[in-house]
């Protein structure tokens, strides 16, 4: 009777082989996955930078400068009427009820996408909108924050003057760099890496 069956040996060279196909197939599959912590800090630059057109576009919170010093700078301006601005932020944003707190220069809050919001004042020439995407395999701190090896917050600087924005940590920056690619991590973890910190600084 003839036996059906595998040999020891024939087991492992099969598993040898498809050890290296995984092995060379990993990268390749990696580099066609989107990176959903791109995807969010896109998404959520998109929003801010919405919000911000409708606030200039209000002339009932948004005077532009008559000054001639500051002419030509394009939609420079100030908040009126005593609006400020992590209020008018936090009014154009789904949030979770009861999730606002206030801070020594703002507020913080959630909004309904899983995201947590800090929104601080420009009120000594830039502020800052920092976002926590909360994702329990990440660290509670942005990439230039010293050892943090895993970032899960991203900032952003917001310019008193013109509402314009910029990112305020080297990887939010290479992500904006490099806003087509939505699989190219390692790409944007060496831009990052080249960055220099100290251009991020808050102030």
């Amino acid at each position: 009777m003839k036996k059906f069956g595998f040999t020891l040996m024939e087991i492992i060279v099969a598993l040898g082989i498809v050890g290296v196909v995984a092995a060379i197939s990993a990268p390749i599959l990696n580099n066609l996955i989107p990176d959903k912590e791109k995807i969010a800090v896109l998404k959520t630059y998109k929003i801010i930078t919405d919000i911000n057109n409708e606030i200039k576009e209000d002339k009932s919170v948004w005077q532009e400068a008559q000054d001639a010093a500051n002419q030509g700078m394009g939609w420079s301006g100030v908040l009126t009427n005593g609006n400020d601005y992590p209020n008018l932020v936090f009014a154009q944003l789904n949030t979770v009820p009861d999730s606002r707190r206030n801070t020594a220069r703002g507020i913080e809050f959630d909004t309904t996408n899983g995201i947590h919001w800090i929104v601080e004042d420009p009120d000594r020439g830039y502020g800052t909108i920092t976002v926590d995407l909360m994702n329990e395999k990440r660290e509670h701190c942005t990439y230039n924050s010293g050892s943090c090896k895993k970032p899960g917050r991203f900032r952003f600087l917001v310019d008193a003057s013109t509402l314009n924005i910029k990112p305020g940590d080297p990887l939010t920056a290479a992500y904006l760099a490099n806003p087509n690619k939505l699989s190219d991590k390692k790409t944007d973890y060496q831009t990052a890496k080249a960055n220099n910190p100290s251009k991020y600084n808050e102030y």
